[in-house]
């Protein structure tokens, strides 16, 4: 008995661990720990199907909503396009948008019958079916018109402005032709059109075909001699009647009523028309009339070399008579 208690006494009295230090102790990591797992048993198995019948379920409702937006996407634009398509038939067969009134300007030649047959236009013509486009190509291929313009003016009203050339020469071409203001030929002259002065010759059908823009230079510069020859005001005293284009590149010009023949050459050519124009006024005040007349004296320009016309009681006079320039005519040739 003693000894059993001794020991029991022995083990009473051993010393005890210390407390732990719970100051220093470090916290516990609670981010990297594992969740606890609160699952019960069996309940793994059971959540994974029920996810499986879930994701079967929705598979079909997917799919019938997938098709329910296609089937109204269908819908939508079928309904567009046949609302569409009666809109474009109402408009494009309803007696409302028949033109009814047609406006036109820059007729000058032209009747409107002709203007609107060269377009194409009908009577009782839908608006929108009448090709705007189309009526303005056909219009500027007329010979006639340079420039055209055709709108719609809603809701049944039509315009039309148009730019007509002006015929200012003819010039032959083995055959006449019509020239406008920029020396580009349009048209092959044809009974009825008009014959504007001056006749413009001395140009063959080969070179037009074969140098065209050349041509049509030395056209435009036979036009701008006439312009000039208006402007300095020799028209009134001798009308112009036809331009010759020289071979060397000058111009010679033959007049109507009492006619005469000159010979410029090369230009300029202002100075040599005013000379022209004081030389005239001095032979109609000495009462003689020229036949021909000369500004090409290359060894002396100043110099003006004119034949004159017989009188009426004596047949023409062959001889050639030269004048020197006086000094009015000097300071008029520096213009």
């Amino acid at each position: 008995m003693n000894t059993k208690r001794k020991s029991f006494l022995s083990r009473s009295k051993r010393p005890s661990a210390p407390p732990p230090n719970r100051r220093n102790a470090p916290p516990p990591n609670r981010r990297n720990a594992p969740p606890p797992n609160r699952k019960k048993k069996g309940s793994g198995s059971k959540t994974s199907s029920q996810k499986k019948e879930k994701e079967t379920s929705k598979g079909p409702r997917k799919s019938l909503r997938a098709l329910l937006r296609v089937l109204a996407t269908i819908c939508v634009t079928v309904a567009t396009l046949w609302a569409g398509l009666a809109t474009y038939q109402h408009t494009t067969t309803s007696p409302y948008f028949a033109i009814s009134e047609i406006v036109i300007s820059g007729l000058g030649r032209l009747t409107k019958e002709e203007l609107l047959n060269t377009a194409g236009f009908k009577e009782g013509t839908n608006i929108f079916r009448f090709d705007v486009e189309m009526a303005r190509r056909k219009l500027v291929n007329h010979p006639w018109i340079e420039t055209a313009m055709v709108k719609r003016q809603l809701p049944r009203n039509l315009v039309i402005d148009v730019s007509e050339r002006k015929s200012v020469a003819v010039v032959i071409l083995d055959v006449p032709y019509l020239v406008d203001e920029t020396g580009e030929v349009f048209k092959r002259w044809a009974k009825g059109d008009p014959i504007p002065a001056p006749v413009i010759s001395g140009i063959s059908r080969e070179e037009f075909i074969e140098d065209p823009d050349r041509i049509q230079a030395k056209i435009r510069d036979a036009i701008h001699l006439a312009k000039r020859y208006r402007q300095v005001g020799l028209e009134r005293k001798a009308p112009l009647a036809e331009i010759h284009c020289e071979v060397n590149g000058g111009f010679s010009f033959a007049t109507k009523n009492d006619p005469f023949y000159v010979r410029f050459g090369l230009g300029p050519y202002r100075g040599k028309l005013s000379r022209l124009k004081l030389l005239l006024s001095r032979l109609s005040r000495d009462g003689k009339r020229p036949a021909m007349i000369f500004f090409d004296n290359k060894v002396r320009p100043d110099r003006v070399t004119v034949k004159l016309k017989s009188s009426a009681s004596r047949r023409e006079d062959r001889a050639k008579s030269s004048m020197k320039t006086s000094a009015a005519e000097k300071s008029v040739s520096k213009i």
